[in-house]
């Protein structure tokens, strides 16, 4: 018999237990649903986390901080710069201040470094008004975005053409009050690893000299992208007792792997799900053999064959794996975006109140790998009832009584 005809059969034969097919269609639909859901939401929180860190830094930047206070000192930075692959390395300064305003004083955080390589290492840092401060300079400064754009009514604002006067703590514990022009104010600037890029004020690396001298907060290496994870090695095995290494490179694996480690838990809780739908399948074949077994009995006398029975059985589970998976992966995908939207509204607002937006992905080979798996979890659950068809006598089936 032509496999239309046995499709038309099964189909058929599916209509007419409709509350029984469409119960386990939706037992079959639950495990594509959860799987592509899930997968597509932590897939795109993976995406938005890894351009957050691409959009802040550059992708050739190896980070070091000092592992004791006054380690990572001038001669330190000296022979970092001898490495081979190196092409320069920007030493910068935190120094802890307070801005004086009316409304009291407010916490920042002045990062001094050389402003002439600022476009290199942090690309993302770049005044929307005015300029940067001039290399050199001890009394200009730009603000970030949130000093000169108050989130909150009533909060002093700083623009180029200001004069704020800060308060700076000092190395042995006392502080020091300096007035500063500001001559820029920077671009939003996405937040990463609690930094708090835009409630802080940007100077050039003569004042943080000024007030620590050699004794740097981190400093920012460029190597060429190539040679990045070859200079990183070679300056933890060098100076690692000195210093901290890590790469830009180093922050994505991380967060590709922790993410891909709750994905996978999730994933597995999810295909938990596959179980329950071959179950579903296997219960709801057999108990449709045994009823129709009188039927299976008269299609075998009308001339179909063995192989005719089986297929037929296959196919009315192979239909419910299709339909049930067609369904659970429409599912899924949309709500990959309603997840993704819940989570963005969730953390609406990042660590320095940036928004976030996070887009849901998976691949297309991710979708058609699930959806195959179901199918086949589906034929499988159907293998067994169609091969127990397969074996009955039509002359017995003919005379049983359900």
């Amino acid at each position: 018999m032509k496999l239309s005809d046995l499709a038309t059969l099964a189909f058929n034969a599916l209509k007419e237990k409709r509350t029984r097919t469409i119960l386990t269609v939706l037992g079959i639909m639950v495990g594509p649903a959860i799987v592509i859901a899930m997968m597509g939401m932590i897939q795109g929180f993976s995406i938005y986390f890894q351009n957050l860190i691409l959009q802040t830094f550059a992708p050739n930047d190896i980070f070091l901080s000092p592992k004791s206070p006054g380690s990572l000192n001038s001669y330190i930075l000296y022979q970092i710069e001898r490495v081979p692959g190196v092409e320069v390395v920007v030493p910068y300064y935190l120094i802890p201040a307070s801005i004086n305003t009316p409304k009291g004083p407010m916490p920042t955080t002045i990062f001094s470094m050389n402003v002439n390589y600022v476009d290199l290492v942090l690309p993302s840092v770049k005044p929307y008004s005015g300029r940067m401060p001039i290399e050199g300079s001890y009394t200009q400064v730009a603000v970030g975005y949130y000093i000169a754009n108050p989130r909150y009514p009533g909060q002093p604002t700083f623009e180029p053409g200001d004069v704020m006067t800060v308060e700076i703590s000092l190395p042995n514990g006392q502080t020091e009050t300096m007035s500063f022009s500001v001559v820029g104010a920077l671009k939003e600037i996405s937040s990463f690893g609690g930094a708090n890029f835009d409630q802080a004020i940007y100077a050039s690396d003569a004042l943080g000299r000024a007030i620590y001298g050699d004794q740097y907060s981190g400093a920012i290496v460029v190597a060429k992208l190539s040679d990045v994870d070859q200079v990183a090695n070679a300056i933890q095995s060098r100076y690692g007792n000195y210093v901290t290494v890590q790469t830009v490179q180093q922050f994505l694996t991380f967060i590709k792997q922790s993410l891909g480690s709750f994905e996978a838990l999730l994933v597995i809780a999810g295909a938990s799900s596959f179980i329950v739908a071959f179950i579903g399948v296997t219960t709801t074949m057999l108990t449709t053999v045994v009823e129709r077994t009188r039927e299976i009995g008269l299609l075998s006398s009308l001339g179909f064959s063995k192989r005719d029975v089986l297929l037929l059985f296959l196919l009315e589970a192979l239909i419910m794996g299709i339909i049930g998976t067609s369904v659970g992966t429409l599912l899924g995908l949309g709500g990959s975006y309603v997840m993704a939207e819940v989570a963005s509204r969730l953390f609406s607002t990042g660590p320095n109140g940036t928004p976030v937006s996070i887009q849901p992905y998976i691949s297309p080979g991710q979708v058609l790998e699930v959806d195959l798996t179901m199918i086949l979890v589906s034929a499988i659950g159907g293998l067994i009832p169609a091969h127990r068809a397969n074996k009955i006598e039509p002359a017995k089936a003919l005379r049983y009584e359900v």
